[in-house]
Formats: C-alpha cells, structure tokens, sequence
C-alpha cells in the first residue's frame, strides 16, 4: 500500500510525464513543425520528405525485432518506463541544442538522430 506522499509523489511525476510528452509532441509534430523547421534550415525537399519515411521505418521495424523478447518479459514495466524516459531525455535534449545552438550546420543531424530515438521508442513501447 502507498503511503499520501507517495501517492502524492506519483501523481505529481505522472502529470510531469504527460505534460513533457505532449509539450513534445505538440512543438516537435512530424507532420507540420518539422518539415517546416527543415525547410526553414535547407528547403530540400528531399530532406523533408525523409522525415515520415525515417519516422514509420524507425516505428515499424523495431516491432517486428523485439516482439518476441518484450513477449517473453516477466515484468513489462520496467522496461516501458526505461524507454519512455529515453524518449523524454531525447526530446528534452532536442529541445536544448535548438534553444543553444539551432543555426549549427549539425543541428539536421541531431534533429534527425532525436526523431530516429523517439520513432524507435514508439515503436517498442
């Protein structure tokens, strides 16, 4: 049994959870902020496009590698939790190199690492 603080303690890292995850789903959409951002940074049309191709390959193929491994997990929970935190650190540390240094020639490249860590943590969780 949980004790108040405890509960309380929950609840107050769960609201955390949600608001981070929907605060970066929400400036970081792969439909309109990104390929805009993208654009903003090259105008290749190209570049823009590999965005939902990166994004469904690193959601989909993961799912058919560790099926059968999250399948035979005693506790599910844990590794969940592990993933779901990565996905925040990568959205997280997205969010401080644009703040820090978005005009860098490198800034393509870590916005396309962070969308291949959150695609592939979608994807197994």
């Amino acid at each position: 049994m949980l004790t108040p603080g405890q509960s309380r303690r929950n609840a107050l890292y769960h609201t955390l959870d949600g608001v981070s995850f929907f605060m970066g789903l929400t400036l970081f959409n792969r439909a309109t902020v990104i390929p805009a951002f993208i654009n903003e940074l090259t105008g290749s049309n190209l570049v823009i496009g590999l965005v939902p191709c990166v994004y469904w390959i690193g959601f989909a193929l993961p799912l058919f590698i560790s099926a059968k491994k999250f399948e035979g997990l005693a506790y599910k929970k844990r590794t969940l939790l592990k993933l779901a935190a990565f996905q925040r650190v990568a959205w997280l540390a997205l969010f401080a190199w644009l703040f820090f240094a978005w005009k860098t020639p490198l800034t393509l490249v870590v916005l396309f690492l962070v969308l291949i860590v959150v695609s592939v943590n979608t994807g197994l969780m």
